[in-house]
């Protein structure tokens, strides 16, 4: 790691005339100005704005370009280009080719606004994808402590100008939830038969205020959009590759349910213990604000490969109970707990996946989380 960041800063910087999932994305920049009363962090035009940037785990050159055809704001953007092959690193292609290369935006850097994860709606950024095939790009921001959430990602549409709107999920966190930084973890699939990947930034900023979420009672139903502001995906340590967003599938006998992507983004630290498995998805607690069941359930399809542990926790003061099934490859299967449950007295509510044998990316779908009565 140390090694490939050495090997960055000593990159040639120029100064040149050089689907949508989870999230809102357009393939124009018509948008792309910043309203007045948001936070920009950097518009790219220069060297120095490239600096207030952290480029990670990957071999390869930024400089700045000032073509039109890249730009929605100011007058320069940044060129990235992520080299693939041997030569350009000491360690080997394999090494090369077993990283996913992050941009990190810290805090410290911009200043006590954007710090507060409580008063930022959207993290905001556009990103020309120069290249002849789709790229990943997965978002996630740390808070302080360590722990990842509020993750999502887009599809970059080829040869396109893609603005991202990433929800920071802000309705999750109380005042003065310190953010550490913000992260883009990009997946290349096409990384094997290519030399390289090229992708212009411009224009991150962040969209300040509280997203607010109408009580839900005790029933989380995925039959909209606006129901995934009920839920949010984190893990405790490590880079998450988990994001969820509704869907229209038809996949429980009815449109519409919760759509989950996992992928292979935790090699060193796996949370794969009795208590986190993994990743999580988090349910917010307008789901669970009054009254009392006997428990609840939900119905889980795993459209991966592999079998996958799956958990459903209630945490009531330091009292965690918890349900876990084995979650079949390509088939349904119910997951529920069963005990009363004062649900004024519960903290959190959330589902646990394993993640340890994620080989590239898989799919779980969740039907609507009910309440048993």
């Amino acid at each position: 790691m140390r090694k490939l960041l050495a090997a960055l800063l000593c990159c040639l910087f120029v100064l040149s005339a050089c689907q949508s999932n989870g999230g809102n994305q357009t393939e124009s920049g018509d948008n792309g100005q910043v309203a007045q009363g948001n936070d920009i962090l950097t518009g790219f035009n220069d060297y120095y704005d490239v600096q207030k940037v952290e480029w990670s785990d990957f071999i390869g050159k930024t400089e700045i370009e000032t073509d039109k055809k890249y730009l929605t704001e100011g007058v320069g953007c940044a060129k990235t280009t992520f080299l693939y092959t041997a030569e350009n690193s000491q360690e080997g292609a394999d090494i090369i080719l077993a990283k996913n290369p992050s941009v990190i935006f810290r805090t410290a850097v911009f200043g006590a606004n954007v710090s507060d994860l409580h008063d930022i709606k959207t993290f905001n950024i556009d990103i020309f994808n120069a290249n002849d095939r789709t790229i990943d790009v997965l978002f996630y921001v740390e808070i302080l402590g360590g722990q990842s959430v509020a993750s999502s990602y887009y599809t970059l549409y080829p040869n396109a100008l893609n603005t991202l709107s990433f929800d920071t999920k802000s309705q999750f966190f109380g005042d003065n939830t310190t953010t550490r930084q913000f992260v883009l973890t990009f997946y290349d699939q096409g990384k094997y038969e290519n030399d390289n990947m090229v992708l212009y930034f411009d224009n991150c900023f962040v969209v300040k205020g509280n997203k607010e979420v109408a009580t839900a009672g005790t029933l989380l139903s995925f039959t909209s959009e606006d129901s995934v502001d009920s839920v949010m995906t984190s893990t405790l340590s490590g880079k998450p590759a988990i994001s969820c967003f509704y869907t229209k599938e038809n996949v429980f006998d009815r449109e519409g349910c919760l759509k989950a992507i996992m992928r292979d983004g935790i090699k060193d630290v796996y949370d794969v213990t009795a208590e986190t498995i993994g990743y999580r998805i988090n349910l917010h607690k307008s789901t669970f604000k009054n009254g009392t069941g006997k428990g609840f359930s939900t119905s889980v399809y795993n459209d991966s490969f592999s079998d996958k542990y799956v958990t459903l926790n209630v945490v009531t003061g330091n009292v965690t109970k918890t349900e876990r099934i084995l979650a079949k490859s390509k088939a349904k299967t119910q997951l529920k707990i069963e005990s009363e449950v004062e649900f004024t007295g519960v903290s959190a509510i959330y589902i646990g996946i394993e993640n340890w044998n994620i080989i590239s990316k898989d799919v779980l779908y969740f039907s609507d989380i009910v309440k048993l009565v």
